[in-house]
């Protein structure tokens, strides 16, 4: 039995809406003055990027691995994972990380956490935290970064 309230439930709706490609749907949830990370997202903005990112990764997903609501307010841990298959029209899609990039043909599995600001059935405000650096690193567009688990000063008795 599921003890999701309404704004929750929406949230989860969106990501399911955003893995299966109903980027219309997906659209329609956020109000016609949504803040999307600080800046405006009307309807069609944000169809615009969620279409930018189905060309970048037609095989993407957006999987749920937890969910907190208090009210208005929604959290979401989610795990992003596609595979990298042409370079973005939209430049500033994935905050410019890809812009330029010539498909890897690699796949990705990064974290993602969302939160949202639900009012009358609908998304306000939406802010997104993702793992840009691990997803770039994972294309094989920037190199692996040093493991502090190697580094002396992790060695016992450094």
């Amino acid at each position: 039995m599921s003890t999701e309230d309404a704004a929750a439930r929406l949230v989860r709706q969106q990501f399911e809406y955003q893995s299966t490609g109903r980027h219309a749907e997906a659209a329609a949830q956020f109000a016609d003055d949504a803040i999307n990370n600080g800046r405006p997202a009307s309807g069609g903005r944000v169809a615009g990027i969620f279409a930018t990112l189905a060309e970048v990764f037609p095989d993407k997903r957006h999987d749920v691995e937890e969910l907190v609501s208090d009210g208005e307010l929604v959290a979401a841990r989610v795990r992003f994972t596609g595979t990298h298959s042409a370079m973005p029209s939209v430049p500033f899609v994935l905050g410019g990380v890809l812009a330029g990039v010539p498909p890897t043909g690699r796949s990705v599995s990064v974290a993602h956490h969302h939160f949202f600001r639900v009012r009358n059935g609908r998304i306000a405000e939406h802010w997104g935290v993702r793992e840009d650096l691990e997803m770039a690193r994972q294309l094989g567009i920037l190199a692996p970064g040093p493991n502090p688990a190697l580094t002396p000063a992790a060695q016992p008795g450094a």
